[in-house]
């Protein structure tokens, strides 16, 4: 039978596509064709058989062959014998005959939105349990596809999507070449997809500091915090066991060689390297340089939460562009850092509580930025505690480049005829 066998082929296409055997996939088609029927035709009762090995596929409705003289009958699950045999001669009270059922274009919709579900499911265990041992792990993936709002990459022989908030702001991933993802979190629970890859991680950056620099992997340097806003600008601050070497130019390379080799796998993202310093106050400076601040003040609140506020002359230039600097703070410093000019301390008359920045007896020890200057513009403090929050206008959102448009492709899109034999 010609349906049948399309039907057939499309089982096995899945089958290969999801990684799953053809027999699930033909029970999935099956229990997705009795729940719409079920919905659909409650009363009625519906017999489907599929046999992937012999490429035999028929549905029909079921009916109980009855009496004639019977007046009051179910006519969804029940049909007089005289009307049985109109179409079966061999027809016979008690036994059962089965009629062919032709879907509409609604059934099919409801059959197929049931089938990718159960085949959604079915593939996230195959995920989950291929993928469970990896977290934590990075990985070299081909991407299958990607627009502006998500990517699709190969894991394992199949696909995995990655959400917007994974992938680096303004990254244009190219279809058929690899990136480095990390894997951040594998969970059967999670409906849409069981794996959480991601570009936009710290992690990811560390990972590729110790693959290109042998002195972190060795322990030589140790990297002290790591902080990110994907797209923007990674600082992190370093260490170092042994004396006799800088951290910082050895991170960096000959002519940037090194460090290059990390931006250009995150698309050329700005890295920048400070020196960690055990004592926060002169950490602190470290931080925020070479930007001068006048005076800060440490607060330890409940639940060890720290607040830090910092003084300085140009507050804009400090809180940086959409408020990224601060964002940086906060992770290195493990605080939510406010920012207030010193006209605003003064007129506060809190001065005494805060703690003067001595750049003489602290002296800031920091890599060289190299080109390019601190962009304006008001950002925020500390999340949604800031003083200045963010106002953030269409004009200065990423672009969104119209000739990548999302690609909706339905897989599960299927034309096949329902005729029974």
């Amino acid at each position: 039978m010609a349906a049948g066998i399309n039907l057939i082929g499309f089982i096995k296409e899945i089958g290969d596509k999801k990684k799953i055997s053809y027999d699930v996939v033909a029970q999935n088609f099956k229990e997705a064709l009795l729940k719409t029927h079920e919905k659909l035709y409650p009363e009625a009762i519906l017999d489907v058989v599929i046999d992937v090995d012999k490429g035999k596929f028929t549905m029909a409705e079921k009916f109980e062959i009855i009496a004639d003289d019977i007046e009051e009958y179910d006519d969804y699950i029940q049909m007089p014998l005289a009307e049985a045999k109109r179409i079966d001669a061999a027809a016979k009270i008690g036994g059962t005959l089965l009629i062919p059922f032709k879907p509409n274009t609604t059934y099919l919709n409801e059959i197929l939105k049931n089938f990718k579900h159960n085949n959604t499911s079915e593939q996230n265990k195959y995920i989950y349990n291929n993928s469970k041992d990896k977290v934590g792990q990075v990985l070299y993936l081909r991407v299958e596809s990607y627009s502006h709002d998500l990517a699709t990459v190969e894991l394992d022989d199949t696909f995995v999507t990655v959400d917007k908030e994974e992938l680096i702001p303004g990254e244009k991933l190219q279809v058929g070449s690899k990136y480095y993802f990390y894997v951040k979190k594998v969970d059967e629970k999670l409906k849409s997809n069981p794996v959480i890859l991601s570009r936009s991680d710290s992690n990811l950056v560390l990972y590729l500091l110790k693959k290109e620099i042998p002195e972190i992997e060795d322990g030589v340097i140790v990297i002290k915090k790591i902080a990110r806003v994907a797209g923007e600008r990674t600082k992190i601050a370093v260490t170092c066991n042994d004396n006799n070497i800088d951290p910082i130019g050895t991170i960096i390379g000959p002519k940037g060689n090194r460090i290059n080799r990390v931006k250009d796998a995150i698309n050329k993202e700005r890295i920048e390297i400070i020196r960690w310093n055990d004592d926060i106050n002169k950490f602190i400076l470290n931080v925020f340089a070479p930007i001068e601040i006048s005076y800060f003040l440490i607060e330890n609140k409940e639940n060890e939460y720290r607040k830090i506020t910092v003084v300085c002359d140009n507050d804009k230039q400090l809180i940086g562009k959409f408020g990224n600097n601060i964002r940086i703070a906060n992770q290195l410093l493990d605080a939510s850092v406010e920012v207030i000019t010193n006209q605003e301390l003064q007129d506060s008359d809190e001065v005494n509580q805060y703690t003067k920045a001595d750049y003489v007896a602290n002296p800031i020890d920091t890599a060289p930025r190299g080109p390019g200057k601190f962009a304006g513009g008001r950002g925020f403090s500390g999340g949604n505690r800031g003083r200045r929050p963010i106002h953030q206008t269409s004009s200065q959102t990423n672009s969104v480049d119209k000739e990548n448009r999302k690609k909706e492709i339905d897989e599960y899109k299927i034309s096949f005829d329902f005729d029974n034999d």
